[in-house]
């Protein structure tokens, strides 16, 4: 069995924790605290550093798949995808309708499942099936390229038609955003996200450790910044600077997060394990995050937990150790099942 890369499965790690705080932050709603109150400043931060959850994801897709060639056993993959979507969006249709949030009928429940509307955070497995049916392909493109100054290019391109449109729409003139753009690829921005991490693959960035410790410094402080200056203008939470996955920040805080700790040499072997406990499990826990998050939110006001502070505390905390609880369980029947089909198929 190959051996497995602690940076990475802390880049995954990572990458899940940011996704539930940026979740529990939208639950919680910290964000209206008023902007004078020195809090604000701190769920800004976390705000912003969260945003690389998804990016991480994305260049970790590109840094692992790059080498990824069309065969049989490369779409195989795409089963314990498969059947975790399916297992994990029917409970949430089944919690949906027993809680009373909403009520399906079995057609409507399938349908849901199927179209991706019945689970809140389905959009990303929507995205990333079709991301890894397209994978082989991109590949040959890229390896095509050749040279790492052509590969640059096709990212700077990339970068270019999905980055710099929404960034540009962050900031107000007049008070109408900048949209100055043509605006219509910056759905693509996942490629380029794959591309990114394919590139640190291939032409690995020769950065010193203090260097990429100043980098993921500045990338989690200007995006800051900028929202707090439109803050204290507007004189309330600036929701639209850098909003969204596509922003140039996010992409700046993504890579220069996943610089900083996709080679860390982490030599404890408690702590490799945990790392590649919860790496093995964060696709699971993602989705099982859905329902975990709704679940721990209606136990906090069952509680009569108010506090803002404390209430995002015991969100993130909670809906961790639960969707990984969870996805654990989830695995020892998934994972077995999918091998045995693979198995027989001989996929």
């Amino acid at each position: 069995m190959k051996e497995r890369s602690p940076g990475l499965d802390l880049v995954r790690t990572a990458a899940i924790l940011c996704v539930l705080v940026t979740h529990a932050i939208s639950y919680t709603g910290v964000m209206s605290t008023p902007h004078t109150a020195p809090a604000f400043g701190v769920y800004l931060v976390m705000r912003f550093a969260a945003m690389a959850g998804v990016p991480l994801f994305l260049l970790l897709s590109g840094y692992l798949c790059c080498e990824k060639r069309l065969s049989r056993t490369y779409y195989g993959g795409v089963l314990s995808v498969i059947l975790s979507y399916g297992v994990i969006a029917s409970a949430a249709v089944v919690v949906s309708s027993v809680s009373g949030a909403q009520t399906y009928t079995v057609w409507e429940g399938i349908r849901g499942i199927l179209n991706f509307t019945a689970h809140g955070y389905a959009w990303y497995v929507e995205m990333y099936l079709g991301l890894f049916l397209l994978i082989p392909f991109f590949n040959l493109v890229f390896d095509g390229l050749g040279t790492a100054r052509a590969r640059g290019v096709l990212i700077l391109t990339l970068a270019a038609l999905t980055f710099l449109p929404p960034t540009l729409e962050s900031f107000r003139v007049g008070g109408a955003a900048l949209d100055v753009l043509p605006d219509y690829w910056r759905a693509l921005y996942p490629l380029t996200y794959y591309f990114l991490g394919a590139y640190i693959r291939k032409h690995p960035p020769k950065l010193s450790r203090i260097a990429r410790v100043i980098l993921a410094v500045i990338a989690t402080a200007l995006p800051c910044i900028l929202c707090y200056i439109y803050t204290v203008h507007d004189g309330s939470y600036a929701w639209y600077m850098m909003n969204g996955f596509a922003s140039a920040t996010a992409a700046f805080s993504g890579v220069a997060y996943f610089l900083l700790l996709y080679d860390l040499p982490l030599r404890g072997k408690p702590l490799r394990f945990i790392l590649a406990e919860i790496s093995v499990c964060s696709f699971e826990m993602y989705l099982f995050s859905y329902i975990t998050d709704q679940g721990v939110v209606r136990l906090l006001d069952h509680l009569g937990v108010a506090r803002h502070s404390v209430r995002l505390l015991l969100l993130i905390v909670g809906s961790f150790i639960a969707s990984y609880a969870a996805s654990r369980i989830l695995r020892l029947i998934s994972v077995p099942a999918v091998r045995w089909v693979r198995g027989k198929c001989k996929i």
